[in-house]
C-alpha cells in the first residue's frame, strides 16, 4: 500500500524535475493506453523535453500524457499536456508544459525519525495535577514519539503514566492533540556538555480515532519525502 504527498509549488516542482533530469530516473509516459518509455532531456522556462521513444510515432499533438517516474523519492506521477515544437528543435525533442502539480507516493512502512535537532518539535501538555509541561521530541513514528529533558523529570513522567491531551507541535507540518502512554524512560550522558546527563522519555500513541491516525501517517510520508529532498540537494 502507497502513501502520497502532492507538491503544487511551480518552484518546487521545477527543482524536483531538475534533479531527476540530473540523475536521469527512469521516466515512462502514457498516452491512448499505450506506455512509452524515455528520460529526460532539459528542463527550459515553462516546459521540459523528453527523448523520443521508439514507439511514439503517431502521438496525437496537444493531448494529456499521464507521467511516472521512478525516482529514489519515490514514484512521481503527474499528467500534462504535450506541446507542438519549432522547427529549430534539431534534436526532434517531445517537449511538455510543466504540470500544476505532482503526487509523490511511497509504499507505507513505519520509521521512527530523527527530530532532535528540529527547534519547532515539541510536546506540551498540563498534567492531571495542573504542571504544565514542555519536551522537545527526540524522534517520531506511526506509533509514537520520544522526547528529550535536560532537566530531572517531573514526577509525573514515569514508566505506565499516561499524558492525556498532550499536543505534538510538529512546526511546519501542524499540531495533534495525543494522549500518550509512558512505554519506557533511560538515561542519557552527553560528552559534549560536560557530562550533562539528559532524559528520553520513549512513548506510545492512543487513538481515538482512523481519522487522526491516517493523519500522522501522512505527516510520516511528507517528513520522509521533504528530508529525502532536502539530502539529496546537499549532495549536488
Amino acid at each position: 500500500m502507497s502513501e502520497g504527498v502532492s507538491k503544487n509549488s511551480r518552484y518546487e516542482i521545477i527543482a524536483i524535475l531538475r534533479d531527476e533530469l540530473r540523475i536521469q530516473s527512469k521516466l515512462y509516459f502514457y498516452c491512448n493506453d499505450i506506455k512509452h518509455q524515455s528520460t529526460l532531456k532539459k528542463i527550459e522556462g515553462n516546459f521540459f523535453y523528453i527523448k523520443p521513444s521508439t514507439s511514439h510515432p503517431g502521438l496525437p499533438k496537444e493531448s494529456i500524457f499521464y507521467f511516472i517516474i521512478h525516482s529514489p523519492l519515490g514514484k512521481i506521477e503527474f499528467t500534462t499536456n504535450n506541446r507542438i515544437t519549432d522547427k529549430s528543435n534539431s534534436n526532434n525533442l517531445l517537449c511538455f508544459i510543466i504540470p500544476e502539480s505532482l503526487s509523490i507516493l511511497q509504499r507505507r512502512t513505519s520509521p521512527r525519525i530523527n527530530v532532535r535537532y528540529e527547534s519547532q518539535f515539541y510536546c506540551s501538555g498540563r498534567y492531571r495535577s495542573g504542571t504544565i509541561y514542555k519536551y522537545h521530541l527526540n524522534d517520531i513514528s506511526e506509533g509514537g514519539c520520544s522526547f528529550i529533558s535536560l532537566e530531572p523529570l517531573h514526577s509525573f513522567i514515569r514508566n505506565g503514566n499516561e499524558l492525556e491531551n498532550s499536543v505534538l507541535n510538529l512546526g511546519e507540518y501542524g499540531q495533534i492533540l495525543f494522549n500518550l502512554k509512558i512505554k519506557h524512560i533511560s538515561e542519557e550522558n552527553n560528552r559534549k556538555q560536560c557530562d550533562a546527563t539528559s532524559f528520553r522519555v520513549s512513548c506510545m500513541f492512543y487513538y481515538e480515532s482512523e481519522e487522526k491516525k491516517e493523519k500522522i501517517e501522512k505527516i510520516i510520508v511528507k517528513l520522509i519525502i521533504d528530508r529525502k529532498i532536502i539530502n539529496r540537494r546537499s549532495l549536488v
